[in-house]
């Protein structure tokens, strides 16, 4: 019999909005005036959830940071800012991916994987199987409210560096409001296994947009048992 666990909820991003994932849990918080990204997870969990561009770059203050509860947040009004441009794009994570530029050796990421590996991606988040058995993993985003000509889009992609050849890392695709991207079981090396990291980048695109698109909504995180 498959188990289906839902590992994270994202909820509430806009152009005066919070973001909020949850580890094993369903959590949201209130729009307010600010772009912002709250992320909540169990970094020492068994599908663990971390920040991880803004470790690697040690930036105080940090647009991802950890508190002491556990709680990721992802918070682009950190330093003073307000929030995101309009008309512009704007990167939580490297666009890229598939370019050894985008990614760091291992040992200057500042994060203690559970498995070996080489090189670590400036993404906004990473996904890291710490149990003992294979995921499919499903990330699934709703907008709660409208929003406009703006975008809210993540890049779903594995831990394996370009250094390592073409076609690395695997892109598993993007998704925005209605979609889904799935990481799927018993493909050799691109399913979520134990000691797997998935990882994402996010890019908010306000190209003809407005301060009063909402990208309010949810992204769920899913793990299911083949």
């Amino acid at each position: 019999m498959k188990r289906r666990n839902v590992l994270a909820a994202l909820g509430s991003l806009s152009a005066g909005g919070a973001l909020t994932i949850g580890s094993g849990a369903f959590t949201s918080v209130s729009a307010n005036r600010q772009v912002s990204v709250e992320v909540a997870g169990d970094n020492t969990a068994l599908l663990r959830m971390t920040p991880v561009v803004h470790k690697i770059e040690g930036s105080d203050p940090a647009l991802v940071h950890q508190n002491g509860d556990g709680t990721l947040d992802v918070d682009v009004s950190q330093g003073g800012a307000s929030g995101v441009n309009v008309d512009a794009t704007t990167w939580i994570g490297t666009p890229n991916w598939d370019q050894e530029s985008g990614w760091v050796p291992v040992g200057d990421d500042n994060i203690d994987w559970v498995s070996n590996h080489t090189y670590t991606p400036r993404a906004a988040f990473g996904i890291e199987n710490r149990g003992t058995q294979e995921y499919e993993l499903t990330f699934e985003y709703a907008y709660a409210g409208d929003p406009g000509n703006s975008e809210i889009r993540f890049h779903v992609y594995d831990g394996a560096s370009p250094a390592f050849g073409p076609g690395n890392p695997t892109y598993y695709g993007s998704l925005t409001g209605g979609g889904s991207v799935t990481v799927p079981t018993g493909q050799s090396g691109d399913s979520f296994v134990l000691g797997k990291r998935i990882f994402s980048s996010i890019e908010i695109d306000t190209h003809g947009g407005s301060t009063s698109d909402d990208l309010s909504g949810q992204l769920t995180i899913t793990a299911e048992t083949p």
